[in-house]
């Protein structure tokens, strides 16, 4: 069996989240551009659209572009190393002067921390409100491990129900024939 080394940028992101599904606390060992990479590959299968990575040193505070609109959603994505973690108010406002500048109202803040800061929640909350933003996601660790394991069954295919459900008629007119003959 193959071995990664979670640090390195060269393990298959398909296998990352793999891992990831069964064990969520390997995220704390990813490096943060793999992090980016992980999440771009989780928010294509949760949204169902493309995601776009754009994030690099100095890439203005947006790592992804969620395309499931005309309006895309800008993501930032940090990834901690210590479980206890909280993100502060003052990232969230960075993302937020982020979307300021490139005329946006949805964006998502993604990390790996256990929690969110309660002025990081205030300030969200009163935004929305006040309907200067459209949609502001936090998601932390324990939320993005049930997104991971959202994503890690799989995915509903409504075509395929009604697949089986005509292939069961069709086998089951076939026998019926099958008496007569």
């Amino acid at each position: 069996m193959k071995e990664f080394d979670l640090q390195r940028h060269v393990i298959p992101t398909e296998t990352l989240k793999r891992e990831v599904t069964k064990n969520p606390k390997l995220m704390y060992q990813i490096s943060p551009k793999k992090m980016e990479d992980l999440i771009q590959q989780v928010f294509k299968d949760f949204y169902r659209c493309d995601v776009e990575h754009c994030g690099k040193s100095h890439d203005g505070g947006v790592d992804l572009f969620v395309l499931d609109a005309d309006k895309p959603i800008l993501v930032q994505v940090k990834r901690r190393e210590n479980p206890n973690a909280v993100e502060p108010v003052s990232l969230i406002r960075d993302l937020l002067g982020a979307m300021f500048i490139n005329n946006s109202k949805r964006g998502v803040f993604v990390s790996t921390a256990d929690k969110f800061s309660f002025p990081s929640h205030k300030l969200r909350n009163e935004l929305l409100t006040k309907g200067k933003l459209d949609y502001f996601e936090l998601i932390n660790f324990s939320r993005l491990s049930e997104i991971l394991a959202l994503t890690g069954k799989n995915q509903s295919q409504p075509w395929l129900s009604v697949f089986n459900e005509l292939h069961k008629e069709t086998y089951i007119h076939e026998i019926h024939l099958e008496q007569y003959f």
